[in-house]
C-alpha cells in the first residue's frame, strides 16, 4: 500500500513538471507573438526582423520539446493501464477457461475491459483538467496581486473635492520603476518639489529619461508608491478617492492607444453621451477637421487597430480632442499641444 501511495506521488509531480512546461513555454511563444505583430514596423525599422523569426522559431521548437515530453509521460500512463487491464482480462480467461467454462470466460473479459474503459476516460479527462488547472493557476496570481493604486481604508467619495482649476504641489518626490524589489531599483524621480498654480499651464522640460512621463503617470495615479506627497488643492493624492482622480486629469499619453473604433468613438470614450456640436467643437481645436473632412465617412470612420489608419500625428490630434472633451480640471500632455504641429488656434493647448 505504501508502495502504491509513493508511486502515485511520484507520478503526479512528474506529470505535474510537465505540464507547466507545457503551459510555460505555450506563454512565451504568445508573448513573443504578440510583440512580433504589434511591433512589425519596429522591426523592420531596426532591422531586427530576422532575429525575432528566429527568436519565434526557437520558442515554437521549445512548445513541439516540452509537449514531447509531456507526451511520454501521458503514453507511459496509457500502456500501463492498458497493460493492466490486459493482464486482468488474461487473467480472468485463464481462471474461468481452467474451469471448463470457456463462454463465461470471454464474457469475463469482457466485462473486465469495459471495467478499465471508465478508468481511461477518467484518465484523460484528467489530463484536460490538467491543463486547466495550469492555466487557472496564472489567472489566480494575477488576482492575487494587490493593485499598486487603490483608495485607502475608509476613503468615501465624498472625501476631498477637486476644484476646477486645482493647484498642484509635489513635496520630495521619489519614484523608482523596481519599488516591488525593495532594492536595486532605478529612481525616476528624487526629492522633486514643484509649485504649480491654479490656472497656469506649465512646461516640464528636461532630457529624455528625466522623469517628465513619470511624473505625469504618477499625478494620474498609475502608481502609488512613491515617497513624499502630491498634493491636488492642499490634499494628498492617495487621500482622495481613486476614481476622483482620475475624472479630473485628462491625459494626451506620448504612446496614443486607439480603438478599433470610429474617430468620434475614440473621442467620445471619456464622455459618450457628448453632443455632435461639442464634438466637432474639440475636434476644431486640436486641429483636427482638416484631416476629418478628408476621411471617407468623417467622424464616423473607423481607425483600425490601435489606429493604424491614421499617422502618429493624427492619433496624437485624436488624442488631444478626447482630453478637451472630456474638459477635466487638470490636463496632463507628454507631448506638445497641437500648436507645435503647425496648427494653432483658442482653446487648443491642455492646461
Amino acid at each position: 500500500m505504501a508502495g502504491c501511495l509513493l508511486a502515485q506521488r511520484v507520478w503526479k509531480r512528474l506529470t505535474g513538471d510537465r505540464g507547466r512546461e507545457v503551459w510555460e513555454a505555450q506563454r512565451r511563444y504568445a508573448a513573443d507573438l504578440a510583440d512580433a505583430l504589434e511591433g512589425m514596423a519596429t522591426l523592420i525599422d531596426a532591422g531586427a526582423a530576422e532575429a525575432m523569426r528566429r527568436r519565434l522559431l526557437a520558442a515554437a521548437d521549445g512548445i513541439r520539446a516540452a509537449t514531447t515530453r509531456h507526451l511520454r509521460v501521458s503514453l507511459a500512463s496509457y500502456l500501463l493501464t492498458t497493460l493492466a487491464a490486459g493482464v486482468a482480462s488474461a487473467g480472468a480467461v485463464a481462471l474461468l477457461a481452467g474451469a471448463a467454462r470457456p463462454a463465461a470466460g470471454i464474457v469475463a473479459a469482457f466485462v473486465v475491459l469495459e471495467t478499465f474503459r471508465a478508468f481511461t476516460d477518467l484518465r484523460n479527462l484528467w489530463h484536460e483538467v490538467f491543463y486547466g488547472v495550469m492555466a487557472l493557476r496564472g489567472v489566480f496570481a494575477l488576482l492575487d496581486r494587490s493593485p499598486v493604486a487603490q483608495d485607502r481604508p475608509g476613503t468615501s467619495t465624498d472625501s476631498g473635492e477637486i476644484g476646477a482649476a486645482p493647484q498642484i504641489r509635489c513635496e520630495g518626490v521619489r519614484y523608482g520603476y523596481a519599488p516591488e524589489s525593495g532594492e536595486g531599483g532605478s529612481l525616476a524621480l528624487d526629492g522633486i518639489d514643484l509649485d504649480i498654480p491654479a490656472g497656469v499651464t506649465t512646461a516640464l522640460v528636461g532630457a529624455s529619461g528625466s522623469g517628465k512621463s513619470t511624473l505625469a503617470r504618477l499625478l494620474q495615479r498609475h502608481d502609488d508608491r512613491y515617497e513624499g506627497r502630491i498634493l491636488l488643492d492642499g490634499v494628498e493624492l492617495r487621500d482622495l478617492p481613486l476614481a476622483a482622480v482620475r475624472s479630473a486629469v485628462g491625459v494626451v499619453d506620448q504612446d496614443v492607444f486607439l480603438f478599433d473604433e470610429s474617430v468620434a468613438a475614440n473621442i467620445t470614450l471619456g464622455r459618450p453621451g457628448a453632443r455632435r456640436e461639442e464634438l466637432e467643437r474639440v475636434v476644431a481645436a486640436a486641429c483636427l477637421d482638416d484631416v476629418v473632412a478628408e476621411l471617407p465617412a468623417g467622424l464616423d470612420t473607423g481607425v483600425g487597430r490601435r489606429g493604424g489608419r491614421l499617422s502618429g500625428g493624427q492619433r496624437q490630434r485624436v488624442a488631444t480632442a478626447r482630453a478637451l472633451l472630456r474638459d477635466a480640471p487638470c490636463s496632463s500632455s507628454t507631448r506638445p499641444p497641437p500648436a507645435s504641429t503647425g496648427c494653432a488656434r483658442p482653446g487648443s493647448p491642455l492646461r
